[in-house]
């Protein structure tokens, strides 16, 4: 079975890379360079000083407008997914419903190492040239958070280029960056399962519906700052702020959000593997 899955995986993801969706994948870049890898480079040469070479990836996945953007692209980029059309529906009971399903599944995790590597990937390249490969933050950064004058006027000309002391004083650059990675492929994974399930039922413009719900509701809370928030998944994917800016203090353990996670992902895997088992493919045909 699971070498049916990873064929039925493979299928859908090397379709998914001949995809014109792809191009999405330029105006991500075009978005992170001007808002964040420009920033830093330009901050370099301002200061005098390199930066680590994870700064600008870290500063993008721990920033409140950066994140939506990130999985708004990522929507876009699997909007066809899956493709329920009559190719898609015979090749589905020639690998088997299960098989199928698993298959999905690994798509989505692929897909989304994909996305979340060619960010990290692109954000390194663009500033190699003015960083250095250490576990240790710039003087960029400390010299942003220092709160004199000269940190305010520069926070005023690079706003994105600022990451919060919570991660600065919370761990270091290696150890940020993979929760940034691990958190925010969850966080993706999960808005591909409520896409997928959705689809399924044959309304998976539902799924863009409650997807966006989430993320503008847990923005919300945490404009607000409810505890209320972390039932939403955008609060448990960002690594910064599940510490306190100011004081040493933990807002959210964690290990909670991995479990959260895990949690959501597991009941929306099973309810899929039950709708799987049971929904009749032939009218789902053409609602790529």
């Amino acid at each position: 079975m699971m070498r049916r899955a990873f064929f039925s995986a493979r299928t859908t993801y090397t379709d998914w890379l001949i995809s014109p969706r792809l191009l999405i994948f330029g105006f991500v870049f075009m978005f992170e360079f001007t808002y964040f890898i420009k920033p830093m480079n330009d901050l370099t040469q301002r200061l005098n000083t390199p930066i680590n070479i994870f700064e600008p990836f870290s500063a993008m996945a721990n920033d409140r407008y950066a994140l939506p953007l990130i999985v708004l692209g990522f929507m876009v980029l699997i909007s066809d997914f899956p493709r329920l059309n009559d190719f898609a529906t015979f090749s589905l009971f020639r690998t088997g419903r299960t098989a199928w399903l698993m298959g999905q599944a690994m798509f989505l995790l692929m897909a989304g190492v994909t996305y979340i590597g060619f960010i990290l990937g692109s954000s390194m390249l663009f500033v190699m040239n003015n960083a250095y490969f250490l576990n240790a933050w710039s003087l960029v950064q400390k010299t942003l958070n220092l709160g004199t004058e000269q940190a305010r006027t520069l926070t005023g000309l690079y706003p994105f280029a600022r990451m919060d002391n919570s991660v600065l004083r919370q761990a270091r650059p290696f150890e940020a960056v993979l929760h940034g990675i691990l958190l925010i492929l969850l966080f993706i994974v999960a808005v591909g399962c409520v896409q997928l399930l959705f689809a399924l039922l044959q309304k998976k413009i539902i799924s863009v519906f409650v997807n966006l719900s989430a993320v503008a509701a847990g923005l919300i809370l945490l404009i607000v700052d409810i505890k209320v928030k972390w039932l939403f998944p955008i609060s448990n994917a960002v690594f910064g702020w599940h510490y306190d800016g100011t004081f040493n203090e933990t807002n959210m353990p964690i290990t909670a959000s991995y479990i959260y996670f895990g949690a959501v992902i597991g009941v929306m895997l099973l309810l899929l593997w039950r709708i799987t088992k049971r929904c009749s493919f032939h009218i789902t045909g053409g609602t790529e």
